[in-house]
């Protein structure tokens, strides 16, 4: 994956390093200083202090190893590889300390792991007594948005994976306050950037996914259900369940759009399309790859077509809406997997450039939290030509990367 320059600063200590994302980071010299110990289980006359992981002093040797590869800058790996050496099961729900729900995979280092660790003379101490709330500033937290970052910390001794929301971000400087549940490594990570973008089928592992896709690879709408189907399953049935107790016939459904890529970015130009669990996530597509015509109509027969033609941004008025009796097919390109997203909600938006996604707020704290917001991403269109027309925007709760479409009833 790219390379990107950062520096984690911990409470005035210095870290000098590159990180690959997705990658190992490196670390050069450490000068470990007092994070602000706001409340918690730190006793008299000890001190809460970070330090190099000392991979050493834990006893539980999976952490060690994993803490060794992670902070190896001559190894590559991803959180799923991390994960999976922790033996933490992504495909089920997973929780932060505080029952914020996020998909760990979905999320990269970008720093290395670091101890905390209390002090008490020449004692370092990795057993926890119980939680700690402390603010810790971290140089790479910088002019990152709080729904956009997590902390990760894994027990020593037990090797229980811990993921901690942050409550409060300074941005200008990268202060970060967190209670920490344990002592032991800790490391930054960020939301991993996803995109929409035309579709990869040659990039697919499902042989049979990749052919219906490059089939249909030019149509921008009105693909029919049934010629989907049929070339994806054996035997096609009439009928088919989209979710339980509902069951359409699928002659009577053709696409609103031409199939796009749900894809996560790595690099210039080099994408992945393994993902376990789900996102809910705003995917922008281009109005000239969808029949936004159809769709408007849908909702409000009475809609000005043509106006919203010679002015686009006529449809940025119109309220979100459910797009009823619809839904979004969704193909796995690893597993050939087929979901269906009932009715999404729709909405139409221009482009968010660097300067409007700026939060123009320096502090973030837990209250200004919204549901779901370590689930959530905004996704833009990587293939958009024009920036200054809008873009469809659906609003769904997405369970794989790779290929997927607006389907609606046919027009009678």
């Amino acid at each position: 994956m790219k390379k990107r320059f950062v520096s984690i600063l911990l409470a005035a200590m210095t870290i000098s390093m590159s990180v690959t994302a997705y990658a190992a980071p490196s670390i050069s010299q450490l000068i470990p200083e007092a994070p602000t110990v706001i409340s918690g289980a730190v006793n008299s006359g000890e001190q809460l202090i970070v330090q190099n992981a000392n991979t050493d002093a834990y006893t539980n040797k999976t952490v060690a190893e994993t803490v060794k590869k992670v902070n190896d800058e001559n190894t590559k790996t991803t959180m799923k590889e991390i994960l999976a050496d922790l033996q933490v099961d992504t495909k089920t729900v997973v929780l932060t300390e505080n029952k914020k729900l996020v998909n760990p995979t979905l999320y990269e280092p970008v720093t290395p792991f670091v101890d905390l660790v209390l002090k008490k003379e020449d004692e370092i101490k990795y057993q926890s007594t119980g939680e700690i709330k402390a603010s810790i500033t971290i140089e790479a937290a910088k002019d990152m948005n709080k729904k956009d970052a997590l902390i990760m910390q894994i027990d020593p001794n037990t090797g229980k994976v811990h993921f901690i929301a942050i409550e409060e971000l300074n941005k200008a400087t990268g202060e970060v306050t967190a209670t920490f549940p344990t002592l032991g490594p800790i490391a930054l990570l960020e939301k991993v950037p996803v995109v929409v973008k035309n579709v990869s089928p040659e990039k697919y592992v499902d042989q049979k996914i990749a052919e219906v896709v490059e089939k249909f690879r030019e149509e921008k709408s009105n693909i029919n259900l049934f010629n989907v189907l049929e070339n994806l399953v054996d035997t096609v049935e009439k009928e088919i369940e989209i979710s339980v107790n509902k069951k359409i016939n699928i002659d009577d459904f053709s696409s609103a759009m031409g199939f796009a890529d749900l894809a996560i970015k790595q690099g210039e130009d080099e994408y992945l399309y393994d993902m376990d669990g789900e996102l809910e996530a705003e995917a922008h597509r281009d109005l000239k790859d969808t029949d936004w015509e159809r769709i408007v109509t849908a909702q409000d027969s009475d809609f000005d077509v043509e106006a919203a033609k010679e002015n686009p941004e006529l449809l940025t008025e119109l309220d979100p809406f459910v797009l009823e009796d619809s839904f979004v097919m969704q193909m796995n390109p690893i597993t050939g997997d087929v979901d269906y997203i009932e009715e999404p909600t729709i909405s139409f938006a221009y482009p968010e450039t660097e300067e409007t996604a700026e939060d123009s707020e320096t502090v973030e704290n837990e209250n200004e939290d919204s549901d779901n917001e370590l689930m959530r991403w905004t996704i833009h269109d990587e293939d958009k030509e024009e920036e200054d027309m809008p873009n469809l925007v659906i609003n769904a709760k997405f369970t794989s990367m790779g290929p997927f479409a607006i389907f609606m009833p046919k027009t009678k």
